[in-house]
């Protein structure tokens, strides 16, 4: 896929939604759960970042897991069921275990397993701990909001209704619960045809999807389109979900805008970013923008260089003050590149 890091991907947003505890005198829980594990420190025995589960036994005497099951479909109680007799997995009181909700469906070692289904992102999911017998639910999340690229779900610190947690912290005890969080982002245009540059060159259609979390959209122009060519100023585009072309349905939360790209030159660079903001003013972006010295902060093209007797790929890269490239120094310089 072609963009131009230097500048996250996909999104920051969060909600407080109840979760379903089945039973009154649960004693193992699903104290939190990550549903789009992208950059969290957390890896399987493949380098991977799966998905994952976190148990916490709360009581006072340990519990043995085997023969339980794991499923995030309420009407197949037993999708996945924890190795029956070996090996022992066995949860100590207050003990935490960490479960891969991977797809790779793997029980040969009590601290690497996995299950043969993936967390769904989607507003409306489910998941659920089950005992033994196949039916009695001990704890479940019976309908969990849009989930977020590396925002994990779950019991706040403080107790209490199930929330967006401000760090994730798997195997150990729950951080605190996020109060202030803008619109969930996802799905933006990130790897669209390189325009040609100049008269007839087609404008670029960015779409993306934008859901409200804590608190409605706001009311007037929710969704922003934020774009640059080359280091110039942004210019900011008003994003609609009202099915007049270029937007295809109204009401689907698919947003849509077009950049121009005529006035574009061979091979200069355009980049763009989401805006979203909701009836409190809270915002968020696309990509999120967290970590500002190490995450990307727009997607991007460039248009056509005319270069077409390499037969090696060709690394793109942009920098705003050329001599600062060469300094040998520590001295900070954010780059963007294309290939």
């Amino acid at each position: 896929m072609k963009r131009l890091p230097h500048t996250a991907f996909r999104l920051i947003v969060a909600v407080c939604f109840l979760a379903s505890l089945a039973a009154a005198s649960a004693q193992v829980l699903i104290s939190e759960f990550l549903a789009d594990n992208q950059t969290n420190s957390v890896i399987d025995e493949d380098g991977s970042h799966p998905d994952w589960i976190e148990l916490w036994n709360s009581g006072a005497t340990p519990v043995s897991l085997n023969g339980w099951y794991l499923t995030d479909t309420s009407s197949d109680l037993r999708k996945w069921q924890f190795p029956v007799a070996s090996p022992v997995v066995s949860l100590a009181a207050n003990g935490r275990l960490l479960i891969f909700a991977s797809n790779k469906n793997r029980k040969l070692l009590a601290n690497r397993l996995h299950t043969n289904f993936k967390l769904a992102k989607n507003a409306g999911s489910y998941l659920a701990l089950v005992r033994a017998d196949g039916l009695t639910i001990e704890y479940s999340y019976s309908s969990y909001p849009q989930q977020v690229q590396d925002i994990s779900y779950g019991i706040p610190s403080a107790g209490g209704a199930a929330t967006y947690l401000v760090t994730a912290t798997p195997s150990s005890p729950n951080s605190a619960g996020i109060t202030a969080l803008g619109p969930s982002i996802s799905a933006t245009t990130s790897n669209p045809p390189r325009p040609t540059g100049g008269a007839s060159s087609a404008s670029i259609i960015v779409t993306t999807k934008v859901v409200p979390t804590v608190r409605p959209l706001a009311v007037s122009n929710p969704v922003q389109l934020k774009y640059r060519v080359m280091f110039n100023s942004e210019t900011t585009v008003t994003m609609k979900d009202d099915g007049i072309a270029p937007d295809s349905v109204a009401g689907d939360s698919i947003y849509t805008a077009q950049i121009g790209t005529t006035g574009l030159t061979a091979g200069q660079m355009l980049r763009w970013r989401i805006v979203a903001a909701d009836n409190a003013s809270v915002t968020s972006t696309d990509p999120p923008f967290r970590d500002t010295t190490d995450n990307d902060q727009y997607y991007g093209t460039i248009a056509a260089d005319g270069i077409t007797t390499s037969s090696l790929p060709i690394l793109h890269w942009f920098i705003s003050d050329a001599d600062l490239a060469t300094l040998n120094t520590d001295t900070f310089v954010r780059a963007q590149f294309f290939f």
